[in-house]
């Protein structure tokens, strides 16, 4: 059964109804009639749009990714005079939903994940077409009302790592130790000096996919982000995302917050390479990931 993906199924084609037509209606606006050609010079990477055709076959020619590409893409031309920045990160987020829904398979969705996307869908509409928010509201409600009487499962958090017997956390339930040597984590022949608590300790290095991280709630800076978004989104907000969701969100502030200083360090890790290892929590915290 994959209610939960029908569900935000559902929501998307909603949601992709008002999008379309209000991102038609603000290029219109700003690029008369160009309009079409900024898109598809927008959307360059993608294959499948028609070349022409009349205002409605162009606008229901747009899917739902292609509706947040122009929005984030173009939001320092167009969408940024019109919209709120909130707008853009729950573009983002509904991005990484689709992704996996995409890819889902035969497996439902968690239901933290199909009502925090639902809720999402909600808050966007209304931004874009308050009169299409109510039929979103409706269907997050089902959701809510499956989850009625059935033990939730535990959320991810991110929050403090569980305890361990083990000082190295190879006990620790969900340690990236337990898969060294899988495709998630693959044991090298170098070592790091790493200092906590005024001990110097020397630590083999690792090589892990970056899926297997998640960003530090208990950063400073990245703390104040979460503080910011809970409080416009709902106390705990993130604690039902998955962990592709959750470092979605941090992501995208780390990268509005200086979009110059991180395309230069793209640039210098594509040319050099990732020449010091970073440190991360046996759970897959990243204390410090600022290496090059």
């Amino acid at each position: 059964m994959q209610e939960n993906y029908e569900l935000v199924q559902r929501g998307f084609r909603i949601l992709v109804s008002s999008m379309s037509g209000y991102i038609g209606q603000e290029l219109n606006r700003a690029y008369k009639s160009q309009w079409w050609n900024e898109v598809l010079d927008t959307l360059y990477d993608q294959r499948d749009l028609p070349c022409s055709g009349n205002y409605g076959e162009l606008i229901d020619s747009l899917d739902i990714a292609n509706c947040i590409r122009l929005i984030d893409r173009k939001w320092n031309d167009v969408f940024r005079n019109v919209l709120s920045q909130d707008c853009r990160i729950w573009a983002r987020e509904l991005m990484g939903v689709r992704n996996i829904v995409a890819h889902i398979g035969q497996q439902d969705l968690e239901q933290p994940m199909a009502e925090r996307a639902l809720d999402t869908m909600a808050l966007l509409c209304k931004e874009i077409d308050p009169d299409g928010v109510e039929d979103i509201r409706d269907i997050y409600k089902e959701v809510r009302a499956r989850a009625e009487g059935a033990t939730k499962p535990a959320p991810f958090t991110g929050l403090a790592q569980p305890a361990s017997d083990s000082v190295r956390g190879e006990l620790t339930e969900g340690s990236l130790l337990k898969l060294v040597g899988t495709e998630l984590v693959q044991k090298t022949t170098l070592t790091r000096k790493v200092t906590y608590g005024g001990k110097t300790v020397v630590y083999p290095v690792y090589r892990i996919r970056l899926d297997a991280l998640y960003y530090n709630d208990q950063n400073d800076r990245i703390a104040t982000w979460i503080t910011q978004y809970e409080s416009e989104n709902g106390q705990d907000a993130l604690s039902g995302l998955n962990i592709e969701i959750y470092n979605r969100i941090i992501e995208n502030f780390i990268v509005d917050s200086n979009p110059e200083a991180i395309a230069k360090t793209q640039k210098n890790i594509a040319l050099v390479g990732q020449r010091e290892p970073g440190v991360t929590l046996a759970d897959g915290r990243i204390v410090d990931g600022n290496r090059r």
